[in-house]
């Protein structure tokens, strides 16, 4: 083979290499991703199912609603009183 040819053998080859090694990191780096973004739809979907089991038990827990309308809300029962404590300091 000519010096030449060689040259240009060599060239195409070291091309060839660079753009292969390119394009097999390029399919390690989005393999890599693609398991880390299917992680986080697990986790997701993890948190998502703990969330709607939260809602039904919350939905079927009639103490809690009236524990939350009471504290959040300030709601009452009929027939209940209210008392408002104040620490007795006058507003000017």
């Amino acid at each position: 083979m000519k010096k030449g040819t060689k040259i240009v053998v060599g060239i195409v080859g070291a091309v060839f290499a660079f753009l292969f090694f390119k394009i097999l990191f390029e399919l390690v780096t989005v393999t890599l991703k693609k398991n880390a973004l299917l992680k986080d739809i697990q986790t997701l979907k993890q948190d998502i199912s703990k969330g709607e089991l939260r809602k039904q038990t919350i939905y079927n827990d009639a103490g809690y609603v009236e524990d939350v309308a009471r504290q959040k809300l300030g709601l009452v029962k009929d027939g209940e009183t209210v008392f408002v404590i104040t620490d007795g300091k006058k507003k000017k």
